[in-house]
């Protein structure tokens, strides 16, 4: 996984939001916790999350909660993205973001107010 990860780094501003989301989740499937990879990635997505579909947000919170990495700066802004269109996430979606944050122990009550309502 280690050339998989530094050409993705090197590569980090090519990635569409969909293939940046499932890296990360592929990494946190097979339980390959790299911090570097994961942060530089983390940092790149939050500069593009207007453009992430609900399942790439989710599925980008629950990669860093399996890995148990805490990018407080992204998921502080996966949440104000995730809060402002809530209605399109399917239930799953809405579950994974729920686990992730949990799971990560953030307090996010915004998030789970709006999850809650």
């Amino acid at each position: 996984f280690g050339v998989i990860s530094v050409e993705a780094v090197q590569k980090r501003a090519d990635f569409e939001p969909k293939g940046l989301a499932n890296l990360l989740w592929a990494f946190a499937k097979l339980a390959v916790r790299d911090v570097a990879l994961f942060s530089s990635l983390g940092k790149e997505a939050g500069k593009k999350l207007a453009a992430y579909r609900p399942v790439d947000l989710a599925n980008l919170a629950w990669s860093f909660a399996t890995v148990s990495i805490k990018d407080d700066d992204l998921l502080r802004s996966l949440s104000a993205r995730s809060t402002s269109s809530l209605s399109e996430f399917v239930a799953q979606d809405l579950s994974n973001l729920a686990w992730s944050y949990a799971t990560l122990a953030v307090k996010d009550s915004e998030l789970f107010r709006c999850l809650s309502a």
